[in-house]
């Protein structure tokens, strides 16, 4: 018994680990392609769009914001590599998921 839980347990993370999902713009999933292991949030002072990046956005391979001067309005992006960092709010669902899963793992 505890080895199947390990089991699902492992398949669980396992498929998550293999890909990246963010918001768009638009506030809905959007799943990334391999090459695109980073949700970016890029902001001036009119627009706000989100999505997946590549590392030409996100180059220094470090989860963070980065500012820069347009040449009309500031700009600021950020950077992170977990599912939906790049929501509008600080909770994290996969984190909300897993301990669901390890819950009813535990239950069983």
């Amino acid at each position: 018994m505890t080895l199947s839980r390990f089991a699902v347990l492992l398949l669980l993370l396992a498929t998550s680990a293999a890909s990246l999902y963010c918001y768009d713009s638009g506030m809905k999933e959007q799943h990334c392609h391999a090459l695109q292991p980073w949700c970016v949030k890029w902001r001036n002072s009119s627009t706000m769009s989100r999505g997946c990046a590549d590392v030409n956005v996100c180059a220094a391979e470090v989860e963070g914001c980065f500012p820069t001067h347009g040449s009309k309005a500031e700009e600021r992006w950020c950077c992170c590599n977990r599912d939906f960092c790049n929501s509008s709010s600080t909770v994290v669902h996969s984190l909300f998921a897993y301990l669901i899963v390890v819950i009813v793992l535990l239950l069983l």
